[in-house]
């Protein structure tokens, strides 16, 4: 066999080995549990923004998504050693880019703000008007770079709960200053709460909108990731520019806290 034969075999097996029939033909999530309007289950069914998102994703891209629930710390641990391909919605960090890789596209966009009880607002431009302040939080959650450092630090006194029910049980108690929460998950549960006139919302975000984005394992055996990554990432982005984005968050995302 001449030289030039083996360089068209290795050619053709290289074009083989990344047509679509030796591409992941379905994919194994874990998502965030009752994280509305984003990921939750009700009654077997998978529903939210992003649970949409990649619902639309799959039949864009021809591949089969099967999502199952977990607390997140659990989902990042699934993440970590392999069990599931992947899991979502991540922000990204340093710590889990040794884990895992992510897509380029996200699949939304968070905003942090500061929740207090009505009658409690005080002044906020930066991450120093929060020092000294009692802050609640969701347990496992990254807010971003700047407050996580600070918490660590101790410059903010950290209540880090599983139940935001309970954080906002302190926070009418005056056990805590405020809650820092994502926007639009934290709307949702106020008026499920019946807390709409109680509890306003600072007008200034903490730190710029952030992206969350899916994350697939590097301990996980997914075929030919780094091109996977490629045509979801050009599904995503058709999803954010042809309008379905906007349709798909219209369902969910309802008023605002008064």
């Amino acid at each position: 066999m001449n030289r030039r034969s083996i360089f068209f075999i290795l050619f053709f097996g290289l074009v083989l080995l990344s047509s679509p029939c030796f591409a992941q033909d379905s994919l194994n999530l874990a998502a965030l549990e009752n994280y509305q309007p984003f990921t939750w289950e009700d009654n077997g069914n998978g529903k939210g923004i992003d649970i949409e998102v990649l619902n639309e994703l799959s039949r864009r891209i021809n591949i089969k998504i099967a999502i199952s629930y977990f607390p997140w710390k659990r989902v990042l641990k699934n993440i970590k050693k392999g069990k599931f391909d992947g899991g979502f919605p991540g922000f990204k960090t340093p710590e889990r880019e040794a884990y895992a890789l992510y897509t380029g596209v996200p699949l939304h966009y968070s905003t942090f703000n500061i929740f207090v009880k009505k009658g409690e607002e005080f002044p906020y431009e930066r991450i120093e008007y929060l020092y000294g302040k009692q802050v609640g939080i969701a347990r496992g959650f990254s807010v971003n770079e700047e407050f996580d450092n600070a918490a660590v630090k101790g410059l903010i006194k950290i209540t880090e709960l599983d139940n935001t029910n309970l954080l906002f049980k302190m926070l009418m108690q005056k056990r805590l200053t405020c809650i820092v929460n994502n926007y639009h998950r934290t709307v949702i549960k106020i008026n499920e709460l019946g807390l709409s006139d109680e509890v306003v919302a600072l007008p200034n975000p903490v730190g710029k909108p952030i992206n969350s984005y899916l994350m697939f394992s590097r301990a996980a055996k997914i075929k030919n990731v780094n091109q996977l990554i490629e045509r979801i990432d050009k599904a995503l982005e058709e999803i954010h520019k042809d309008g379905t984005y906007d349709k798909i968050c219209e369902k969910y995302l309802t008023g605002k806290v008064k």
